[in-house]
Protein backbone atom coordinates (compact mmCIF):
# COMPACT_ATOMS: atom_id res chain seq x y z
CA UNK A 1 0.00 0.00 0.00
CA UNK A 2 2.74 2.35 0.95
CA UNK A 3 4.51 1.40 -2.20
CA UNK A 4 1.49 2.47 -4.23
CA UNK A 5 1.40 5.80 -2.38
CA UNK A 6 5.09 6.37 -3.01
CA UNK A 7 4.61 5.66 -6.70
CA UNK A 8 1.70 8.11 -6.83
CA UNK A 9 3.70 10.87 -5.21
CA UNK A 10 6.62 10.27 -7.59
CA UNK A 11 4.31 10.36 -10.59
CA UNK A 12 2.76 13.63 -9.35
CA UNK A 13 6.22 15.11 -8.91
CA UNK A 14 7.24 14.11 -12.40
CA UNK A 15 4.04 15.67 -13.80
CA UNK A 16 4.64 18.90 -11.89
CA UNK A 17 8.21 19.03 -13.16
CA UNK A 18 6.97 18.47 -16.70
CA UNK A 19 4.41 21.29 -16.41
CA UNK A 20 7.09 23.63 -15.03
CA UNK A 21 9.40 22.85 -17.92
CA UNK A 22 6.53 23.33 -20.37
CA UNK A 23 5.68 26.77 -18.83
CA UNK A 24 9.32 27.83 -18.97
CA UNK A 25 9.51 26.91 -22.64
CA UNK A 26 6.37 28.92 -23.45
CA UNK A 27 7.25 32.02 -21.37
CA UNK A 28 8.84 34.04 -24.26
CA UNK A 29 5.65 33.59 -26.20
CA UNK A 30 3.55 35.08 -23.38
CA UNK A 31 5.97 37.93 -23.03
CA UNK A 32 5.72 38.63 -26.77
CA UNK A 33 1.96 38.75 -26.40
CA UNK A 34 2.24 41.17 -23.48
CA UNK A 35 4.63 43.42 -25.44
CA UNK A 36 1.90 44.14 -27.98
CA UNK A 37 -0.75 44.89 -25.38
CA UNK A 38 -1.94 48.53 -25.67
CA UNK A 39 -2.16 48.85 -21.90
CA UNK A 40 1.20 47.31 -20.95
CA UNK A 41 4.66 48.65 -21.85
CA UNK A 42 7.72 46.52 -21.23
CA UNK A 43 11.30 47.85 -21.69
CA UNK A 44 13.75 45.18 -22.86
CA UNK A 45 17.40 45.53 -21.92
CA UNK A 46 19.64 46.14 -24.99
CA UNK A 47 21.37 42.74 -24.52
CA UNK A 48 18.03 40.94 -24.96
CA UNK A 49 16.98 42.78 -28.17
CA UNK A 50 18.97 40.48 -30.44
CA UNK A 51 17.03 37.49 -29.12
CA UNK A 52 13.67 38.94 -30.20
CA UNK A 53 12.31 38.78 -33.69
CA UNK A 54 11.30 42.48 -34.02
CA UNK A 55 10.43 44.45 -37.10
CA UNK A 56 12.72 47.44 -38.09
CA UNK A 57 10.12 49.99 -36.87
CA UNK A 58 9.89 48.32 -33.47
CA UNK A 59 13.67 48.31 -33.13
CA UNK A 60 13.82 52.02 -34.10
CA UNK A 61 11.26 52.90 -31.41
CA UNK A 62 13.28 51.08 -28.77
CA UNK A 63 16.51 52.86 -29.87
CA UNK A 64 14.80 56.29 -29.76
CA UNK A 65 13.52 55.66 -26.23
CA UNK A 66 16.98 54.55 -25.13
CA UNK A 67 18.59 57.67 -26.70
CA UNK A 68 16.08 59.98 -25.01
CA UNK A 69 16.79 58.41 -21.64
CA UNK A 70 20.55 58.72 -22.13
CA UNK A 71 20.25 62.37 -23.27
CA UNK A 72 18.14 63.25 -20.27
CA UNK A 73 20.63 61.59 -18.04
CA UNK A 74 23.52 63.61 -19.51
CA UNK A 75 21.71 66.90 -18.77
CA UNK A 76 20.21 66.00 -15.40
CA UNK A 77 23.43 64.37 -14.34
CA UNK A 78 25.47 67.56 -14.78
CA UNK A 79 26.71 68.86 -11.46
CA UNK A 80 25.28 72.26 -10.39
CA UNK A 81 28.71 73.88 -10.25
CA UNK A 82 29.20 73.18 -13.97
CA UNK A 83 25.93 74.83 -15.01
CA UNK A 84 26.25 78.53 -16.11
CA UNK A 85 24.16 81.04 -14.20
CA UNK A 86 22.36 83.97 -15.87
CA UNK A 87 25.13 86.33 -14.74
CA UNK A 88 27.77 84.21 -16.45
CA UNK A 89 26.02 84.18 -19.83
CA UNK A 90 27.60 87.04 -21.81
CA UNK A 91 25.61 88.48 -24.74
CA UNK A 92 27.89 90.35 -27.17
CA UNK A 93 26.93 94.02 -27.57
CA UNK A 94 26.91 95.77 -30.95
CA UNK A 95 30.02 97.83 -31.62
CA UNK A 96 29.73 101.54 -30.67
CA UNK A 97 29.17 103.99 -33.53
CA UNK A 98 32.29 105.39 -35.12
CA UNK A 99 32.76 109.14 -35.18
CA UNK A 100 33.54 110.57 -38.60
CA UNK A 101 36.99 112.18 -38.87
CA UNK A 102 37.04 115.95 -38.40
CA UNK A 103 38.48 116.32 -41.87
CA UNK A 104 35.47 114.49 -43.34
CA UNK A 105 32.97 116.61 -41.39
CA UNK A 106 34.66 119.84 -42.44
CA UNK A 107 34.71 118.73 -46.08
CA UNK A 108 30.96 118.03 -45.94
CA UNK A 109 30.18 121.39 -44.38
CA UNK A 110 32.52 123.50 -46.50
CA UNK A 111 30.57 122.64 -49.65
CA UNK A 112 27.11 123.09 -48.11
CA UNK A 113 27.35 125.83 -45.47
CA UNK A 114 27.42 129.35 -46.93
CA UNK A 115 27.75 132.95 -45.82
CA UNK A 116 24.92 135.41 -46.56
CA UNK A 117 25.91 139.03 -47.16
CA UNK A 118 22.66 141.02 -47.35
CA UNK A 119 22.26 144.76 -47.90
CA UNK A 120 19.87 146.46 -45.51
CA UNK A 121 18.36 149.95 -45.42
CA UNK A 122 20.58 152.85 -44.28
CA UNK A 123 23.64 151.27 -45.92
CA UNK A 124 23.77 148.48 -43.37
CA UNK A 125 24.71 144.88 -44.08
CA UNK A 126 23.44 141.69 -42.48
CA UNK A 127 26.01 138.92 -42.18
CA UNK A 128 24.65 135.45 -41.47
CA UNK A 129 25.07 131.77 -42.22
CA UNK A 130 22.94 129.43 -44.29
CA UNK A 131 22.96 125.86 -45.53
CA UNK A 132 22.09 124.40 -48.94
CA UNK A 133 19.22 121.91 -48.52
CA UNK A 134 18.36 121.06 -52.13
CA UNK A 135 20.42 120.17 -55.23
CA UNK A 136 18.83 123.03 -57.16
CA UNK A 137 20.30 125.61 -54.81
CA UNK A 138 17.73 126.26 -52.08
CA UNK A 139 19.32 127.72 -48.96
CA UNK A 140 17.92 127.50 -45.43
CA UNK A 141 18.63 130.27 -42.93
CA UNK A 142 16.79 132.32 -40.28
CA UNK A 143 13.85 134.59 -40.99
CA UNK A 144 15.31 137.35 -38.82
CA UNK A 145 18.35 137.72 -41.13
CA UNK A 146 16.42 139.80 -43.65
CA UNK A 147 12.70 140.24 -43.18
CA UNK A 148 10.04 141.14 -45.72
CA UNK A 149 10.59 144.90 -45.55
CA UNK A 150 14.32 144.46 -46.04
CA UNK A 151 16.46 143.26 -48.93
CA UNK A 152 15.02 140.50 -51.11
CA UNK A 153 18.40 139.45 -52.50
CA UNK A 154 21.70 138.45 -50.89
CA UNK A 155 25.26 137.80 -51.97
CA UNK A 156 26.16 134.19 -51.19
CA UNK A 157 29.75 133.43 -50.30
CA UNK A 158 31.44 130.09 -49.66
CA UNK A 159 34.77 128.68 -48.54
CA UNK A 160 37.52 129.71 -46.10
CA UNK A 161 38.00 132.56 -46.42
CA UNK A 162 34.54 133.25 -47.81
CA UNK A 163 34.52 134.18 -51.49
CA UNK A 164 31.72 135.37 -53.75
CA UNK A 165 29.81 132.32 -54.91
CA UNK A 166 26.28 133.22 -56.06
CA UNK A 167 23.30 135.56 -55.86
CA UNK A 168 20.12 134.37 -54.16
CA UNK A 169 16.62 135.71 -53.65
CA UNK A 170 14.19 134.93 -50.85
CA UNK A 171 11.37 132.52 -51.76
CA UNK A 172 9.91 131.67 -48.33
CA UNK A 173 9.27 133.66 -45.18
CA UNK A 174 6.56 132.85 -42.58
CA UNK A 175 3.90 135.55 -43.11
CA UNK A 176 3.41 136.30 -39.41
CA UNK A 177 7.01 136.12 -38.24
CA UNK A 178 8.50 139.11 -36.44
CA UNK A 179 12.03 139.48 -35.09
CA UNK A 180 10.63 141.73 -32.35
CA UNK A 181 8.63 138.90 -30.73
CA UNK A 182 10.36 136.51 -28.35
CA UNK A 183 7.43 134.19 -27.82
CA UNK A 184 7.99 130.48 -28.22
CA UNK A 185 5.48 130.31 -31.07
CA UNK A 186 7.24 133.08 -33.01
CA UNK A 187 10.77 131.77 -32.43
CA UNK A 188 9.74 128.35 -33.73
CA UNK A 189 9.05 130.02 -37.10
CA UNK A 190 12.46 131.67 -37.46
CA UNK A 191 13.02 129.98 -40.82
CA UNK A 192 13.56 131.42 -44.31
CA UNK A 193 14.45 129.86 -47.66
CA UNK A 194 16.47 131.47 -50.41
CA UNK A 195 17.04 130.31 -53.98
CA UNK A 196 20.30 130.69 -55.92
CA UNK A 197 19.39 132.56 -59.07
CA UNK A 198 22.86 133.11 -60.56
CA UNK A 199 26.26 131.52 -59.94
CA UNK A 200 29.43 133.62 -59.83
CA UNK A 201 31.95 130.78 -59.59
CA UNK A 202 32.96 129.57 -63.04
CA UNK A 203 33.58 125.94 -62.11
CA UNK A 204 30.26 125.38 -60.35
CA UNK A 205 28.02 122.73 -61.94
CA UNK A 206 24.23 122.93 -62.18
CA UNK A 207 23.55 120.71 -59.12
CA UNK A 208 24.69 121.69 -55.64
CA UNK A 209 25.85 119.51 -52.72
CA UNK A 210 23.23 119.69 -49.95
CA UNK A 211 22.10 118.44 -46.54
CA UNK A 212 18.71 116.76 -46.29
CA UNK A 213 16.28 117.69 -43.51
CA UNK A 214 14.87 114.67 -41.64
CA UNK A 215 12.08 115.77 -39.25
CA UNK A 216 12.44 112.57 -37.21
CA UNK A 217 16.09 113.32 -36.43
CA UNK A 218 15.89 114.40 -32.79
CA UNK A 219 19.09 114.31 -30.67
CA UNK A 220 19.19 113.37 -27.01
CA UNK A 221 20.52 115.27 -23.99
CA UNK A 222 24.30 115.22 -23.40
CA UNK A 223 24.90 114.40 -27.07
CA UNK A 224 27.96 116.03 -28.61
CA UNK A 225 27.35 117.74 -31.97
CA UNK A 226 29.57 119.60 -34.39
CA UNK A 227 28.76 123.23 -35.29
CA UNK A 228 29.54 125.06 -38.51
CA UNK A 229 28.94 128.77 -39.05
CA UNK A 230 30.50 132.07 -40.11
CA UNK A 231 30.78 134.02 -36.81
CA UNK A 232 31.62 137.67 -37.40
CA UNK A 233 31.05 139.43 -34.09
CA UNK A 234 34.72 139.63 -33.10
CA UNK A 235 35.93 140.75 -36.54
CA UNK A 236 36.22 144.20 -38.02
CA UNK A 237 34.42 145.13 -41.21
CA UNK A 238 37.51 144.61 -43.35
CA UNK A 239 38.08 141.13 -41.94
CA UNK A 240 34.42 140.24 -42.54
CA UNK A 241 34.84 141.15 -46.20
CA UNK A 242 38.20 139.54 -46.88
CA UNK A 243 39.03 137.11 -44.07
CA UNK A 244 35.81 135.43 -42.86
CA UNK A 245 36.38 131.72 -42.23
CA UNK A 246 33.99 128.82 -41.71
CA UNK A 247 34.14 128.00 -38.00
CA UNK A 248 34.14 124.38 -36.85
CA UNK A 249 33.57 123.68 -33.15
CA UNK A 250 31.73 121.29 -30.88
CA UNK A 251 28.73 121.75 -28.63
CA UNK A 252 26.98 119.51 -26.12
CA UNK A 253 23.21 119.41 -25.73
CA UNK A 254 22.01 120.67 -22.35
CA UNK A 255 18.29 120.22 -22.96
CA UNK A 256 15.86 119.88 -25.85
CA UNK A 257 12.28 119.28 -26.85
CA UNK A 258 10.60 118.68 -30.20
CA UNK A 259 11.28 122.27 -31.37
CA UNK A 260 14.33 123.66 -29.60
CA UNK A 261 17.84 122.56 -28.67
CA UNK A 262 19.84 124.33 -25.96
CA UNK A 263 23.54 123.61 -25.94
CA UNK A 264 26.77 124.83 -24.41
CA UNK A 265 28.97 126.46 -27.04
CA UNK A 266 32.29 128.12 -27.61
CA UNK A 267 33.57 129.86 -30.72
CA UNK A 268 30.29 129.58 -32.61
CA UNK A 269 28.36 131.62 -30.03
CA UNK A 270 28.75 134.88 -31.93
CA UNK A 271 26.68 137.12 -34.13
CA UNK A 272 26.88 135.91 -37.70
CA UNK A 273 26.32 132.30 -36.62
CA UNK A 274 22.55 132.62 -37.13
CA UNK A 275 21.60 130.11 -39.78
CA UNK A 276 24.58 127.90 -38.93
CA UNK A 277 24.09 124.21 -38.38
CA UNK A 278 24.45 121.46 -35.83
CA UNK A 279 25.87 118.33 -37.43
CA UNK A 280 25.77 114.77 -36.10
CA UNK A 281 29.46 113.75 -36.01
CA UNK A 282 28.59 110.05 -36.34
CA UNK A 283 26.18 110.14 -39.29
CA UNK A 284 27.06 113.47 -40.95
CA UNK A 285 23.35 114.47 -40.91
CA UNK A 286 21.97 117.91 -40.12
CA UNK A 287 20.74 117.95 -36.50
CA UNK A 288 19.72 121.59 -35.98
CA UNK A 289 19.62 125.19 -37.29
CA UNK A 290 21.21 127.83 -35.03
CA UNK A 291 18.95 130.84 -34.47
CA UNK A 292 20.00 132.59 -31.24
CA UNK A 293 22.58 132.94 -28.49
CA UNK A 294 22.13 133.82 -24.85
CA UNK A 295 24.89 136.18 -23.71
CA UNK A 296 23.25 137.42 -20.51
CA UNK A 297 25.74 137.33 -17.63
CA UNK A 298 28.31 135.77 -19.96
CA UNK A 299 31.65 137.47 -19.69
CA UNK A 300 33.25 135.29 -22.36
CA UNK A 301 32.00 133.87 -25.65
CA UNK A 302 32.66 130.35 -24.38
CA UNK A 303 30.14 130.90 -21.58
CA UNK A 304 27.25 131.67 -23.90
CA UNK A 305 24.37 129.31 -24.57
CA UNK A 306 23.44 128.36 -28.12
CA UNK A 307 19.83 127.83 -29.27
CA UNK A 308 18.86 125.88 -32.38
CA UNK A 309 15.72 124.69 -34.14
CA UNK A 310 15.27 120.94 -34.58
CA UNK A 311 14.65 119.42 -38.04
CA UNK A 312 11.09 118.80 -36.86
CA UNK A 313 10.61 122.51 -36.07
CA UNK A 314 11.97 123.49 -39.51
CA UNK A 315 9.52 121.20 -41.25
CA UNK A 316 6.63 122.38 -39.07
CA UNK A 317 7.34 126.06 -39.83
CA UNK A 318 7.03 125.36 -43.56
CA UNK A 319 4.03 123.08 -43.15
CA UNK A 320 2.17 125.60 -40.98
CA UNK A 321 2.63 128.33 -43.61
CA UNK A 322 2.12 126.29 -46.80
CA UNK A 323 0.19 123.17 -45.78
CA UNK A 324 3.02 121.03 -47.19
CA UNK A 325 6.06 119.33 -45.74
CA UNK A 326 9.42 120.88 -46.57
CA UNK A 327 10.37 118.29 -49.21
CA UNK A 328 7.02 118.53 -50.97
CA UNK A 329 7.17 122.35 -50.90
CA UNK A 330 10.66 122.43 -52.41
CA UNK A 331 9.61 120.05 -55.20
CA UNK A 332 6.85 122.43 -56.24
CA UNK A 333 9.01 125.57 -56.29
CA UNK A 334 10.23 126.71 -59.75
Amino acid sequence: MFGSIRMGILAAGICALGLALLFAAKKPFFESLLSFSPEVEIYIAPKDISSLSETPNEQKQVEEKTEQKETGKSVLGTSPEKLKTAEEIIIPLPPPPVRLPSKTLYALASERVVNLFCELPKNEVAVATGVIIHPEGYILTNAHVAEAEQSGTCLIRRGSPARNFAIAERVFLPPDFSSKKNTRENLAKDVAIWKITSVLEKDTLGMFPFFSIHPSNLPTDATALATFSYPAELLGSQAVVSALYLSFSETQIVSHDAYFIESAQGLGSQKGSSGGILLDPFTGELAGLIFAINDIKAEYVSERTLFSLTPFAINEAVRFATGKDLDAYLRELP
